[in-house]
């Protein structure tokens, strides 16, 4: 596959996806309001995620709709797994 190309669309258990991420995510209004939309319509565009040499994915983008889904109490989050081989 060529580096870049999505393997493809799937749904991955928070827990697997770059648990202990350094970004930061500020829980203000607005996040709160994104965890009510992504409670009452779920999360519409997928988070990107590559896979790991060690195993695992690390989240690439959508950190901000991680917590919100977390704030939301959903089990899972869309993603895009990406390779960059």
């Amino acid at each position: 596959m060529k580096a870049g190309n999505p393997s493809g669309k799937s749904r991955w258990g928070k827990s697997a996806i770059f648990p202990n991420h350094p970004f930061k995510v500020k829980m203000d209004e607005s996040m709160a309001d994104m965890a009510e939309s992504v409670k009452q319509y779920g999360v519409l565009v997928p988070a990107l995620v590559r896979e790991k040499p060690e195993g695992g994915y690390e989240m690439i983008a959508g950190h901000r709709r991680k917590m919100a889904s977390e704030l939301a109490e959903k089990k899972e989050i869309p993603c895009i797994a990406m390779s960059f081989r």
